[in-house]
C-alpha cells in the first residue's frame, strides 16, 4: 500500500492495496464486501428497517480493520516471507484512518432512511397527520426511545409532532417548523411510561413551552384513538408541572363530549391535578430494575410481584390513587422480604450483567439536562445584549453553542442499544464500540475548548463537565467490567 493511503468503505479498495503476508486480510475484505451490500439495499428501499443490519455491518467491518491493523503492526518489524515491511507499515497507517470515517458515515447512512416527515403533505392534511400519529407512536412502547420535534399551534388540531428514530430531535425540531410554519418549538426524546402504558414520557431538550403538557394532551385527544392519551414532560431527569399559559385561547371539550357519561356520576380525578399520580410514577421507576431482576429470576413470588405490577398500572390507567397506593406498598414489602427467595448465585448473576438500560437513561437524562443548560445560556446572553447594536452579530455566534449537542449526538445511545440486543457471540465488540464512544465523548467534554468556555461563561452557571462526566464514567467502568 502507498505511503499516506486513505481508505475506503470498499472491498474493490482493499483487494487493490493490502499487502501480502496478512492473514486478517482475508476477513476485511469479506466484512467491506458485506457492507457494501447492506448499504446499497439501504440505499435502494430507505427502510428504517435496512439501517440496522447496515449498521451492524459496519460494526463488523470495524472488527476485522482492528484485527487487520494489529497485524500489521505486528508484522512490519519482522515481516513474513515474500511481505514488505514498508508495505505493511503503511497498511497499518491507512487502516488507523478508518476511526475518523465511521461517524460520518454513520450520519450518510441516517440520510439514507425515507420517512414520512420528508412530505409536508403529511402535516397539512390532518387525515395523512393522524395516520402518521398512529403509525409513529406505536413504535415508542416495549421501552424503545423516540426522538421527537414539537410545535404548538392555536388549538389541538394544529399542533404538529415529528417522530423519528434516526433524526437528531433538535433537526426534528426545525423541520416541523419548516414544515408548518408554526413558530413556538421544542424537541426532546420520548418513551412509554412503564408505570402506565396510557402515558407518554417526553423527556425535553429544548424549552419548555407553556401549557405544553396540556396542549399535548389536547392533540392526542383530537386525533384519537392513538396509543397514548396523555404525557408527562421530564426535564433534568424529573417530572415537572405543566408552565400555565395565560395567552392559550383554546379550552378542553372533554365536559361537552363527555357530559352524557359523567351525568349522575363522580367525574373522575384528572392525574395532571394531584401530585399523588405524580409521586407514584416516581416511586415505581425507582424500584422497577430491582422488580425487574427479582421477577427475571423466577423466584417463588415471581408471579405475585408480577401481578402487582399490572395491578398498580391498571389502576394508575383508571386515576385509581387509592388501588394504586395499595398495590404500591404491597410491592415495596415483598422486595423488603426478600423477593420470594432470591438465591445468591441468582443475585450474582443478575447483578453482574450490564444494566444497559439504566446506563442508557442516565446517559440520557445528563444529555437533556446539558441541552437544556444550553439553551439557557443561549437566553441569557441574548437578554444581555438585547439592547447592544452588536446584538445580530452575537446571534450568529451563538449558534456555534450548536456544535456540542451535534458531538455528542445520539451514537452512544445506538451503540449501548445495538450491546444490549446483541448476541452472546457479537456482545463483546458491541461493548468495546460503545465504550470506545464513552471515552471518545470523555475525552471532548474534558477537553473541548467550546465546553471550557461554556463552563466559564459569565452570563450563567452552567456545569457541563460535572453534568456529563458523571453517566459516561458509568458506562466506562460498566463496560470495561
Amino acid at each position: 500500500m502507498k505511503k499516506n493511503a486513505q481508505p475506503e468503505f470498499s472491498s474493490k479498495w482493499w483487494s487493490t492495496n493490502q499487502p501480502k503476508g496478512l492473514t486478517k486480510g482475508r476477513a476485511l475484505e469479506s466484512a467491506l464486501d458485506d457492507y457494501e451490500k447492506a448499504r446499497a439495499t439501504l440505499q435502494k428501499s430507505g427502510n428504517e428497517d435496512d439501517l440496522k443490519p447496515t449498521v451492524i455491518a459496519m460494526g463488523k467491518v470495524r472488527q476485522a480493520v482492528e484485527a487487520a491493523m494489529s497485524e500489521a503492526e505486528k508484522l512490519k518489524k519482522s515481516p513474513p516471507k515474500g511481505a514488505d515491511a514498508e508495505d505493511l507499515g503503511n497498511t497499518a497507517d491507512a487502516l488507523k484512518k478508518f476511526a475518523r470515517l465511521y461517524d460520518p458515515e454513520k450520519s450518510e447512512l441516517d440520510k439514507l432512511v425515507k420517512e414520512e416527515e420528508d412530505d409536508n403533505n403529511v402535516f397539512s392534511d390532518p387525515a395523512q397527520y393522524k395516520k402518521y400519529l398512529l403509525k409513529n407512536l406505536r413504535k415508542a412502547g416495549g421501552g424503545n426511545q423516540l426522538n421527537f420535534g414539537l410545535a404548538l399551534g392555536k388549538a389541538g388540531a394544529d399542533h404538529r409532532m415529528m417522530i423519528s428514530k434516526t433524526k437528531g430531535p433538535q433537526s426534528l425540531g426545525r423541520q416541523v417548523m419548516e414544515a408548518t410554519g408554526l413558530r413556538l418549538m421544542t424537541f426532546g426524546t420520548m418513551i412509554e411510561d412503564p408505570d402506565s402504558p396510557d402515558f407518554l414520557k417526553l423527556s425535553l431538550e429544548g424549552r419548555q413551552l407553556p401549557g405544553l403538557q396540556k396542549k399535548t394532551d389536547r392533540m392526542l385527544k383530537t386525533f384519537k384513538p392513538l396509543p397514548y392519551a396523555h404525557v408527562i414532560l421530564m426535564v433534568n431527569g424529573a417530572e415537572v408541572d405543566d408552565l400555565v399559559d395565560p395567552d392559550d385561547q383554546d379550552h378542553d371539550e372533554a365536559s361537552e363530549s363527555e357530559g352524557e357519561e359523567t351525568q349522575g356520576t363522580q367525574q373522575q380525578p384528572n392525574p395532571q391535578d394531584d401530585p399523588t399520580f405524580g409521586q407514584l410514577r416516581a416511586g415505581m421507576e425507582k424500584i422497577l430494575p430491582t422488580l425487574r431482576q427479582l421477577i427475571g429470576a423466577g423466584g417463588p413470588t415471581a408471579a405475585q410481584l408480577a401481578g402487582l405490577i399490572k395491578q398498580f398500572q391498571d389502576a394508575m390507567k383508571a386515576f385509581d390513587a387509592a388501588g394504586a397506593k395499595k398495590s404500591f406498598a404491597e410491592l415495596v414489602a415483598l422486595m423488603r422480604a426478600g423477593g420470594g427467595g432470591q438465591s445468591q448465585s441468582q443475585t450474582q448473576a443478575t447483578s453482574g450483567a450490564v444494566q444497559y438500560a439504566a446506563l442508557t437513561q442516565g446517559w440520557t437524562e445528563a444529555r437533556g439536562k446539558a441541552a437544556n443548560d444550553l439553551q439557557k445560556l443561549r437566553a441569557a446572553i441574548l437578554d444581555e445584549f438585547k439592547n447592544e447594536a452588536e446584538l445580530g452579530a452575537i446571534q450568529q455566534n451563538i449558534g456555534r453553542l450548536d456544535a456540542i449537542m451535534t458531538t455528542l449526538n445520539g451514537s452512544l445511545t445506538e451503540k449501548l442499544s445495538a450491546a444490549q440486543a446483541a448476541t452472546d457471540n457479537d456482545r463483546a465488540a458491541a461493548n468495546k464500540a460503545a465504550l470506545d464512544e464513552a471515552k471518545k465523548y470523555a475525552s471532548y467534554v474534558s477537553s473541548d475548548a467550546l465546553v471550557a468556555a461554556v463552563q466559564d461563561n459569565p452570563f450563567t452557571p452552567v456545569d457541563l463537565r460535572g453534568t456529563l462526566s458523571a453517566p459516561l464514567a458509568e458506562i466506562e467502568k460498566a463496560l470495561a467490567a
